[in-house]
This record gives C-alpha cells, sequence and structure tokens, in this order.
C-alpha cells in the first residue's frame, strides 16, 4: 500500500509489519534543461561573455616533484591583451589552509600558487589573465619555468615511512592532532 506525499516525486510505501517503518521511495527529479543540453542551446559558464571580462589559463607544473629554479613571465607579458601575469610572489596571502576535519588541527596549507617547488603534476605555477581566450593561452605558452626534479612519493605507504622524501615542511602526513582525554590504557582493555 503507498500514500502520496506534498512532493509528488516522493511515495511513501505502507510498512510490511505494523511498527517497521518504510523508506520513501522516491522518483528521478525531471531535467529542467534537458531539452537545451540535447539541442546544444545551453549556455554553460564558458559561454557567456561581460563587458571588461578577461579570460584565464593557468600554466601547470608538469613534473610531479621539483624545485622552481626560476620563472621567466617577460615574453607572456608582452603579448598583446595580456593585463597579468602572475606567480605566487603577487600573491600576498598564497594559501588555502586545507584543515579536513575542521577541528583546529594542524594541518597543511596549499598554495594557489606553487612558489619554491611543486608537488604534484598539475600543480599551478602561474596564471596568465588576458582580454581574449587567444591571447591567454598564448602568453601561457611562453611562460618559461626551470625545475630541479627532486624525489617524489608515489606510494601512500611509502611516503609514510621515515625515510621518505618529504612532500610538505611538516612532513607526508595530512593531518595530525593530539587527544589526551580519558583513559586510553584503560579503555584498550574494556
Amino acid at each position: 500500500m503507498s500514500t502520496e506525499t506534498a512532493d509528488p516525486n516522493v511515495t511513501i510505501e505502507a510498512p510490511e509489519r505494523p511498527g517497521e517503518a518504510a523508506p520513501p521511495k522516491i522518483a528521478p527529479a525531471p531535467h529542467r534543461d534537458f531539452v537545451e543540453k540535447v539541442a546544444g542551446t545551453l549556455r554553460y559558464a564558458d559561454d557567456w561573455a561581460f563587458p571588461g571580462m578577461l579570460h584565464g589559463v593557468v600554466v601547470r607544473a608538469q613534473l610531479p616533484s621539483a624545485r622552481i629554479v626560476s620563472i621567466d613571465t617577460n615574453a607572456a607579458s608582452a603579448v598583446r591583451g595580456v593585463r597579468a601575469v602572475m606567480t605566487a610572489a603577487d600573491i600576498p596571502h598564497n594559501g588555502i589552509l586545507d584543515e579536513a576535519s575542521g577541528l583546529g588541527v594542524d594541518a597543511i596549507v596549499q598554495p594557489v600558487l606553487a612558489s619554491d617547488r611543486v608537488r604534484y603534476d598539475g600543480e599551478p605555477v602561474v596564471l596568465v589573465a588576458a582580454e581574449t581566450p587567444g591571447a591567454a593561452a598564448e602568453a601561457a605558452g611562453l611562460v618559461e619555468v626551470s625545475y630541479e626534479d627532486l624525489p617524489g612519493v608515489f606510494d601512500p605507504d611509502e611516503a609514510l615511512r621515515d625515510d621518505a622524501p618529504a612532500v610538505h615542511a611538516g612532513g607526508n602526513r595530512y593531518v595530525t592532532w593530539r587527544s589526551a582525554i580519558g583513559d586510553v590504557d584503560a579503555a584498550m582493555q574494556a
């Protein structure tokens, strides 16, 4: 036996046995933009244009672990229509606190743009902003980054070894916290 609800997409089935609640059965929601997607007329974020809008291209590291020796943005800055070529030196607070637990524990600050070294293949190093997508792409292709290749860590178990190359200054653990509540030994005995 089923009962209709205020939402036409939700039907609640009556329980098999008295006192036992049945989970609601949910019908798929209608897709409001289905026709536009199929017809190819839906506007995505990349389709919008506003007066004065700039287009950005990120130059990414192509090594998994390396020290940044130098970054030359002179040729990129000279491209017609380029408004900015930014490195970590141009960002005053170049970091996003990546603290997953929300407990205020020691965590890793993830740089917006790599400053002294790259820690993964594809890490952002330079940001180019230009008046057109073509100018941004052209300028990004002219950025020259010199690297000193460093040993990488490619296995989680290897990364936790004491002799593993450090990915971050504080070590290779993503989050660390300490707890001193209660008697751990007594709890383990129970």
